[in-house]
């Protein structure tokens, strides 16, 4: 009986993991993006911690009745970088799908092929460079809360997915609260 007990909490405690996950992967991504109605002028300071397989996006500082506030954007929904390294090529080569500031991709792809010697600005600092101006929209009740540009969206099927999930956990847990223990054998 303890071991069901045991498992019962665990998938109950594993359950709320993945709701509160599919929560954060969808509707409440999407809160983000309604509430965000304000819009101001952010300055690019340098690139971000945030990076995309070593694509640094650029870090924003942006002001709200005088107060500055910090945003690592703009966000993509996904990132796929390949790297190709070749011994006899002299100079890195980088091709991206990024056009303009106007047109982003709801998803970076970037392909860098380099020689022995890897040196790469992002593509992302070179279409938003230092001291560069860009569109910040903000929450006017909490201006901490805030996206650069646009909106990068939600990836709805894994939010429904982990949902789904953390059913099945809840199901399987109340099913070894009513199981009977497996009789035990005495040697």
């Amino acid at each position: 009986m303890f071991w069901n007990v045991f498992w019962c909490l665990f998938c109950l405690c594993f359950a709320a993991a993945l709701g509160l996950a599919g929560w954060l992967t969808g509707p409440g991504k999407r809160k983000k993006w309604k509430r965000c109605t304000a819009h101001t002028q952010g300055t690019v300071l340098r690139a971000a911690a945030l990076n995309y397989g070593g694509i640094h996006v650029p870090l924003v500082e942006y002001y709200v009745d005088g107060t500055a506030y910090r945003i690592a954007g703009p966000r993509f929904r996904g990132a796929s970088v390949r790297e190709i390294t070749t011994p006899e090529q002299t100079e890195t080569t980088v091709q991206t799908n990024l056009k303009s500031k106007e047109t982003l991709p709801p998803k970076l792809r970037v392909k860098i092929t380099h020689g022995p010697v890897r040196s790469v600005e992002s593509p992302l600092m070179q279409l938003y460079p230092v001291g560069s101006f860009v569109e910040i929209y903000y929450d006017p009740q909490k201006p901490k809360r805030a996206f650069v540009q646009r909106f990068e969206g939600c990836v709805w099927w894994l939010s429904v997915l982990l949902f789904v999930l953390a059913v099945l956990c809840i199901a399987l847990a109340f099913a070894m609260v009513i199981a009977k223990p497996f009789p035990t054998v005495a040697l």
